[in-house]
Formats: structure tokens, C-alpha cells, sequence
């Protein structure tokens, strides 16, 4: 996550005011991958973090091999587009913990983000087989409400556990998938989105960066001032409550960053468990959402450009 947001701002290994750094975290990841294209640092099978850590590595290896062409990136590339497409679910195109069988079931928090890797991947140049995307659609209709228009968080989830984060994840993947803008489910999943009740507050279990990572990418797909708004809106939040002071040496080095406690956010946030370098680089994700990738609709609003 923290390479995401270096590589958010234009820093890549070859270019930028922290190119050594970025190196450092490239070459790290390459190192720790596993023969199998698993980028994972523990070998347990079933850690909760398990194929978020992968598919996040995924999304910055291909994210830096994108900026740069650097072709020393490429077969590790490949190799952790391999393992996410051997451990999908065979049938209904999920991820969730472990590699995904028959009488198993992903979850689209897990899913979502391995979606992005095989996205960030198609948009690097690396052959991703269409199928692959063609198995997500199908697990977001097992997880979908509403015709598509919100979104749960397990397929054997009631349709009253649908949430905004969960809805904001499936509409960017139904984005991303070939929905077009105009799509009736899809506006009527963003209108739901920017009711008031969701309007985002740097507050006591209402803060939830998660969310709204997923919520400004879906919006800035579709511009204008329903983006806009809210985008204002969440910067300002995001930059009022910055760490202006502390000390800027290791391990107290807090200056610059956003605490994951103060105050405590949403549960769904994670922010409490993950810590503040977790929470500083999902603030600047956001931050970065109008720079880091440009809107997929052309201005006409039709279809997505690949």
C-alpha cells in the first residue's frame, strides 16, 4: 500500500524524489515472492491477509511495470497474475483466504481487490484471459442486490447486509467489467451512495477510509459534480486531520501521517488493527484518486475504454 501511494504521486524506481525508495520496496516484493507467483510473506494457508497482501503487491508491481515498461518486473509479474488466476474460484470467480475450491466461497472485500490486480494488470499489457473477468461478473451476481444495484459482502449474506463499502466495491468492479455509465443499476447504486446517512465524518465509528477508497474511485469514473462534491468534501477531512507534529525519527516518527485511533474508526475500517501506516497510505490513496488512474468513460459516457 505504501508503493501504491508513492507510485499515486509519480514516484517510480527510474524517476521521482523517493526512486531509491521505491527500488527498495520493488525488490523486496520480487524477493519474497514464492515460487508459485504467491507474494505473501507467511505460509499458513487460511490468514485473513493472505490474498489481500497478494493482490495489493500484484497491483503495485503492475502499477510500477505500467509507469515504466521496466521489463525486469515483468515475470513477477506474470507470476502473480498466474497465482490469483489458479486459486479463483472455479465456478463463481471469488477469492477470499486460501485458494478457492468447488464447496468454497469468496467474499467480495477479498475479491475486489483481486479484481483490481487483474484490472492494473490488463491496463500494464499482461495477457489476462478474458474468462477471468468473466468469473467475477459471476460472483458479483451471487453477492449482488437490488439488480446490481447494491452490494453484500458473502453470497450467503441476507440482502439487508449490504453496505456502502461493499456497494462502492461491486459498482467500481461492474465499472470495470463493462457496465455502461448510463447503467439504471449502477446510478441508482451511486445515488444511494451520497445519501445523506453516508456522508462521510472524520468521526468516532462513522471514518471509514476503506469505504471511501472504493467510493471516489467509482465516482471519478464518472466525473462531474456528483465527484466533484463529495471529493472536496473527503479531501478537506483527510488534510484537516494530518499529523501536523512529532518526531520525525523512527519508531516515533508520526508527523505527516493520520492516526488509526484518534478517533477510533468503523469496524469495517480496520483501521485500529492495521495501524497508521495502514490508515497514512489509504489517506493518501484517496488523496490521489483524480491523479492516479484517469476516468474509464469517454466523455460521450458511454461504454468503459479498456
Amino acid at each position: 500500500l505504501a508503493l501504491l501511494a508513492f507510485l499515486g504521486d509519480g514516484h517510480t524506481q527510474h524517476s521521482g524524489d523517493y526512486q531509491e525508495t521505491v527500488s527498495k520496496g520493488l525488490r523486496w516484493l520480487r524477493g519474497i515472492q514464492k515460487p508459485d507467483g504467491d507474494y505473501h510473506d507467511h505460509t499458513e494457508l487460511g490468514r485473513q491477509t493472505a490474498f489481500y497482501a497478494h493482490s495489493q503487491a500484484t497491483i503495485a508491481i503492475c502499477e510500477a511495470y505500467a509507469l515504466t515498461g521496466d521489463q525486469e518486473l515483468a515475470d513477477s509479474a506474470d507470476r502473480a497474475i498466474q497465482f490469483l488466476l489458479t486459486t479463483q474460484h472455479p465456478t463463481e470467480g471469488g477469492w477470499r483466504y486460501q485458494p478457492q475450491e468447488r464447496d468454497s466461497m469468496g467474499d467480495l472485500s477479498v475479491t475486489g481487490w483481486g479484481l483490481m490486480a487483474l484490472n492494473t494488470a490488463r491496463m500494464a499489457g499482461i495477457d489476462v484471459p478474458p474468462e477471468a473477468f468473466g468469473q467475477v461478473s459471476v460472483f458479483l451476481d451471487t453477492v449482488a442486490e437490488r439488480d446490481g444495484a447494491r452490494y453484500k459482502y458473502l453470497p450467503s449474506d441476507p440482502a439487508g447486509k449490504v453496505t456502502p463499502a461493499m456497494t462502492a466495491c461491486g459498482l467500481l468492479g461492474r465499472q470495470w467489467l463493462g457496465w455502461p455509465a448510463d447503467d439504471p443499476s449502477m446510478n441508482d447504486g451511486i445515488d444511494w451512495l451520497l445519501r445523506t446517512e453516508f456522508t462521510p465524518e472524520w468521526s468516532g465509528g462513522r471514518r471509514n477510509v476503506y469505504e471511501w477508497y472504493y467510493i471516489g474511485q467509482a465516482l471519478h469514473n464518472l466525473g462531474g459534480q456528483r465527484f466533484e462534491s463529495w471529493f472536496e468534501h473527503v479531501q478537506n477531512l483527510i488534510v484537516e486531520n494530518q499529523r501536523r507534529r512529532g518526531s520525525r525519527k523512527a519508531p516515533t516518527d508520526v508527523a505527516g501521517s493520520w492516526s488509526p485511533v484518534e478517533p477510533p474508526g468503523s469496524p469495517d475500517e480496520y483501521g485500529a488493527k492495521a495501524g497508521r501506516l495502514y490508515m497514512t497510505a489509504m489517506c493518501l490513496l484517496v488523496l490521489e484518486t483524480p491523479v492516479r488512474h484517469a476516468p474509464i468513460y469517454s466523455d460521450s459516457g458511454d461504454e468503459p475504454t479498456p
